[in-house]
């Protein structure tokens, strides 16, 4: 290994590749698996590396002078750990019963790509360190995942960065930054298959997938359409043990609202009770309610407030109206003082955290579809310049939430 890389002088089997990028995850997760009598799951987003992050630990292990059996479609390839290299060429493995060959010194890496339950099921992996690499399939780890209970890492997704490393290797990638932004961070989509457009990619995933499969957390467990996961991604942080879901990116989230939107909002207030602990339902309604709301305060009219009190007391907090007269909105770079009076002001760019929206005079509004939500930074220094009796900030949330809102402490 030099400066991240290893190089192996010949194809890496199923790549045109010679050179392997060592990521920091690759690195991090090998080190957290535990051998002897052991089992552990390598699970992430198809295209993401889960194969190379295998090919990582193989040389790795034989570096380091262990046993290995490398289960590589269609190689069988074993390491004896003094040196030697064996091809079961006939897919004939040594006997479950041959306990000198299964044992706690071996280390079995199994790449479930292009292979089938009853392949991992005919082997013996209760007597050694088995490593299944596998995206989400249920079938697949319904009895691998019985005790001992095995350990399971989460690839993360591509960052920008480390994208940029490996481009030189894909000659024919020349707009990968263009695809990243579309796409997100899963190197096949963006790197290696580029025929096809982004937008289409997307698109086409899009049509083969209904509302609950765009909203649907993805874990091993899972059993989704393929399409899906160029829509949503898995992905995780250090130390990789637990995972989380996101849109691939903005783009997948327009064109899913797009599609999809008006079931949505015909679906509003039974995808509003799941959005606690689901990011994706969260920001598919986030996505649908802003616009409908900062609609509402361009049309006016009279709405129903309440008083947003501390966690700590326990009367019941106080019920007004708030009036607001209808405006054609104005989109401008940030709150000043002396903008336009009763005139409803959104913010040029999406990541204006401070408020979502502002009328001098009035107010500033946040929405949100959450049970609870913080005060960002910066807010009480744009409340300051919306006028005399208008430093106030409004929580905009969907009636199931009105009377249970809290401010996150």
């Amino acid at each position: 290994e030099r400066d991240g890389w290893i190089s192996f002088g010949q194809k890496i089997p199923s790549t045109t590749l010679e050179n392997l990028y060592v990521r920091a995850s690759y690195r991090t997760i090998a080190s957290s698996i535990n051998s002897g009598i052991n089992k552990a799951i390598i699970t992430g987003t198809p295209g993401i590396g889960k194969s190379l992050f295998l090919i990582y630990l193989l040389w790795k292990l034989v570096k380091d002078g262990k046993r290995v059996l490398f289960i590589y479609h269609p190689f069988n390839i074993y390491y004896d750990g003094k040196g030697g290299v064996f091809d079961f060429t006939s897919g004939r493995l040594p006997l479950d019963n041959y306990y000198s060959f299964w044992n706690d010194t071996l280390w079995c890496l199994f790449d479930a790509k292009g292979k089938k339950e009853f392949h991992l099921d005919r082997l013996p992996y209760p007597l050694c360190t088995f490593i299944l690499s596998t995206s989400p399939r249920r079938e697949m780890l319904n009895d691998f995942k019985k005790p001992p209970v095995p350990q399971v890492f989460y690839m993360p997704t591509w960052t920008e960065a480390e994208l940029e490393a490996i481009a030189y290797l894909f000659p024919g990638a020349n707009q990968w930054r263009d695809r990243f932004v579309i796409l997100g961070g899963i190197p096949r989509y963006v790197l290696e298959v580029t025929t096809q457009d982004p937008t289409e990619i997307l698109e086409a995933a899009c049509s083969d997938c209904t509302l609950v499969d765009c909203i649907k957390k993805i874990d091993i467990n899972s059993t989704i359409p393929n399409a899906v996961h160029s829509l949503v991604h898995v992905t995780s942080t250090h130390p990789y043990t637990e995972s989380s879901v996101c849109y691939a990116s903005q783009k997948a989230l327009d064109i899913i609202v797009r599609k999809k939107g008006e079931e949505a909002r015909g679906r509003m207030r039974e995808l509003l009770g799941s959005c606690q602990g689901n990011p994706l339902t969260a920001a598919l309604c986030g996505y649908i309610f802003e616009p409908y709301a900062i609609e509402l305060l361009e049309k006016g009219g009279t709405f129903k407030c309440r008083e947003l009190v501390s966690g700590r007391k326990r009367q019941k907090p106080d019920e007004t109206t708030l009036v607001i007269p209808s405006s054609t909105k104005t989109v401008v770079a940030k709150v000043k003082r002396n903008q336009t009076l009763n005139q409803l002001h959104v913010p040029k760019t999406t990541n204006y955290t401070a408020i979502d929206a502002w009328i001098p005079g009035i107010g500033a509004f946040q929405m949100t579809v959450g049970k609870k939500h913080d005060i960002k930074e910066g807010a009480e220094k744009d409340l300051s310049k919306l006028g005399l009796g208008a430093k106030k900030l409004y929580w905009l949330l969907p009636p199931l939430y009105y009377h249970s809102f809290t401010k996150k402490s």
